[in-house]
């Protein structure tokens, strides 16, 4: 029988130790260490803990147009930024999480995919999140729109992570296709 397994993140008070003083610093970090461990082991120090998933992503994992699910459901996500991820769900909500909190969804990025809210007045206005597709080498790529950078907004590739396109509004009127 397999045993329930919990990521548990434990956030320890700063640990104060006098060493003997090495001669290269590397010698007085090495110190340092043994001295914290024994210092560990007889007091261990105040701290304060997170509670994950134990497959939950971390901020190196997390990547634009993957699809991941938490709390709230599956979306796609939109973009990574000091340790935030931007993810868009369904009914155009967006939500904006520490990667902790999410984990790779096993939904498809069809399943999940949020049409662009098509208003009167706005049919050329496009926002994070919005999916839909581009035609690339003839055919049609499906994308998620991330965020706007300098005038251009960034598209990506929802087959292959990682990959992305480079748009002006101008452009996205022309080239991006709605999803039904």
């Amino acid at each position: 029988m397999s045993k329930e397994m919990q990521k548990v993140v434990l956030y320890l008070e700063p640990i104060e130790v006098t060493v003997e003083k090495g001669k290269i610093e590397e010698e007085l970090i090495r110190n340092a260490k043994i001295a914290a461990m024994e210092h560990i082991k007889s007091d261990f120090p105040n701290f304060e803990y997170a509670l994950f998933d134990v497959n939950a992503l971390n901020i190196v994992d997390v990547e634009p147009g993957m699809v991941v699910e938490g709390d709230e459901g599956a979306g796609i996500v939109t973009s990574v930024s000091s340790g935030l991820v931007n993810v868009i769900l369904a009914g155009n909500k967006k939500t904006c999480n520490v990667p902790e909190l999410l984990k790779v969804s096993n939904k498809s990025y069809k399943e999940v995919m949020v049409p662009r809210r098509i208003m009167e007045l706005m049919k050329d206005f496009y926002c994070e999140g919005d999916c839909g597709y581009i035609i690339s080498n003839g055919r049609n790529v499906p994308v998620v729109i991330g965020k706007k950078y300098s005038g251009a907004h960034s598209l990506w590739n929802l087959e292959e992570l990682g990959k992305s396109y480079s748009m002006t509004d101008k452009q996205l009127a022309k080239e991006f296709i709605d999803i039904e």
